[in-house]
């Protein structure tokens, strides 16, 4: 018994040295059935690498739990299809080039296996925002350009699609588009925000950037326009220009201290720059010198940072007109009418009527009225375009040719009364001698054209206007007697100021010449 106990011990121990325990043949060689590509199946963003290996599947000696065993193996040799698509080395590492399908092949021993790997696009890898960080003006725009590192290039470029912006303070500003990329981030009040751009890579996950954003206060884009555009001035009268500054929010401010002020030709006008000297402000004020036209420009002072370099000047046109005339009415704002009967006044005639409100002063209208013609009248009106408040007296510049006076006789055939759209206001002046007569100043003569005129103002004086207007009617009335037969009409005014009649210089005595 004791001798059967000790050769189960020794048949076990040389079963355990024999592998499974298994009874094998001293002489079995494993035999290589065929090969296997591990993975069988790939999917890759294009720019990435795969590790393919090949594992031999030899056969196992009788007796083994398994059938087959797999084996690494080495000195492989590797081959893809097409090769325009990926490369692959002698290790089995693939190196994507181009999006497709493509075949990997391992041959060894005169075995073949392979694998399918597809290419598909890129696939993102990280984010940047371009500008990385920005301070921007109240109601100034930026563009934010989202852009990615790819699977395939180490050169951010553009996203194209896909990209989601965000902000992280409401109120700061808005996006022109939260999904376009680029997009435009507008600064809408003074703060601070983060943007944000998201876009998903190929995996699923969520690739993200950020960048900081300062809006500060609004600053100034340039120099808009001067207002008025068209301006008129009475000679020896100033006026006020205003040259108006456009901010990045849009709006509007007058800037007439940030800019240089100038006169096209100082003969006709001038125009004064900011004067620390003067408490009050005098830039951009205006004077009459002579009648005629001037341009005057504002440019925005050196040293005064704007944004726009197309908005650096503006300029205005300024219209010195007749003295005392303070608020010449003009197209296109004012329009012009006549009245004449035509049964009473049968050979009245006015012409030219337009010439009163156009921008000539150098052209006049004519009424005409027959000399002896009873009770002919003929009359011009104009609507201002704007309304006058009562105490503004509302007046003409009238003329005759040079040589033919203008005198209390003549003007006493005119009649001037304001009007309130189109009805009259009941406030006139009265001939000659009534409680409320026309005033008069002579103006000098005028050279229009190849005439030369003598020209006077004539008004309704203030304490006579009781009511607001905003049209006025001058009527030529011919009477019995006329002395009077045609009337120039220069031009209507709606704020008529007689100018001071001047001092005449008192004449010097002689000294006596003492007795020798």
């Amino acid at each position: 018994m004791r001798v059967m106990r000790v050769g189960a011990v020794i048949c076990a121990l040389i079963l355990a040295g024999c592998g499974d325990g298994s009874i094998q043949s001293p002489d079995f060689t494993p035999e290589l059935q065929r090969i296997e590509v591990a993975p069988a199946t790939k999917t890759l963003a294009l720019g990435q690498t795969q590790q393919f290996v090949a594992n031999g599947i030899y056969t196992t000696p009788p007796g083994s739990s398994t059938a087959t065993r797999a084996v690494p193996l080495n000195n492989v040799t590797w081959s893809t299809d097409p090769t325009a698509k990926a490369d692959i080395d002698g290790d089995g590492l693939v190196t994507t080039k181009a999006q497709g399908r493509v075949e990997v092949k391992a041959v060894f021993d005169g075995k073949t296996s392979t694998a399918i790997l597809d290419i598909t696009a890129p696939a993102l890898v990280s984010m940047t925002i371009d500008p990385s960080s920005k301070t921007l003006p109240r109601g100034a725009q930026q563009s934010f350009v989202a852009r990615g590192t790819y699977t395939d290039s180490s050169t951010p470029r553009t996203i194209t699609s896909g990209v989601t912006w965000t902000s992280s303070a409401d109120g700061i500003g808005s996006f022109s588009s939260t999904t376009s990329n680029p997009t435009t981030f507008k600064g809408e009040a003074e703060g601070n925000t983060v943007l944000q751009a998201s876009a998903l890579s190929s995996s699923g996950s969520t690739v993200t950037a950020t960048a900081p954003v300062s809006v500060v206060a609004a600053v100034l884009n340039g120099l808009l326009r001067v207002e008025p555009a068209i301006a008129s001035v009475a000679k020896g009268n100033t006026t006020q220009l205003n040259a108006i500054g456009q901010y990045s929010d849009g709006s509007e401010d007058v800037i007439n201290t940030q800019v240089d002020w100038t006169s096209s030709d100082v003969l006709i006008a001038t125009v004064e720059n900011d004067d620390p000297a003067i408490t009050t402000e005098s830039a951009g004020r205006a004077t009459g010198v002579e009648q005629g036209s001037a341009t005057i420009t504002a440019t925005i002072k050196p040293g005064v940072a704007y944004n726009d370099a197309q908005l650096g000047s503006a300029s205005a046109e300024l219209n010195v007109t007749f003295s005392g005339c303070n608020i010449p009415l003009r197209e296109p704002a004012a329009t012009v009418s006549t009245e004449q009967d035509p049964l009473l006044c049968l050979l009245c005639n006015i012409s030219d009527e337009n010439n009163l409100i156009d921008n000539d002063d150098t052209n006049f209208a004519e009424i005409q009225v027959p000399v002896g013609l009873l009770f002919g009248t003929a009359s011009i009106l104009v609507n201002a375009g704007q309304e006058f408040d009562a105490g503004t007296p509302a007046g003409f510049i009238i003329g005759r040719p040079a040589g033919q006076l203008l005198n209390a006789e003549v003007i006493s055939q005119l009649t001037i009364e304001t009007l309130l759209n189109g009805t009259p206001t009941g406030d006139s002046s009265s001939p000659a001698g009534g409680s409320t007569p026309l005033g008069l100043a002579l103006l000098g003569t005028t050279l229009a054209g190849p005439y030369e005129s003598d020209l006077a103002l004539i008004n309704i004086p203030e304490n006579a206007v009781t009511k607001p207007y905003n049209g006025i009617k001058l009527t030529f009335d011919s009477g019995i007697a006329s002395a009077l037969a045609d009337v120039q009409v220069w031009a209507a005014c709606g704020d008529a100021v007689l100018p001071p009649t001047p001092t005449p210089t008192p004449t010097p005595t002689p000294t006596p010449t003492p007795a020798p």
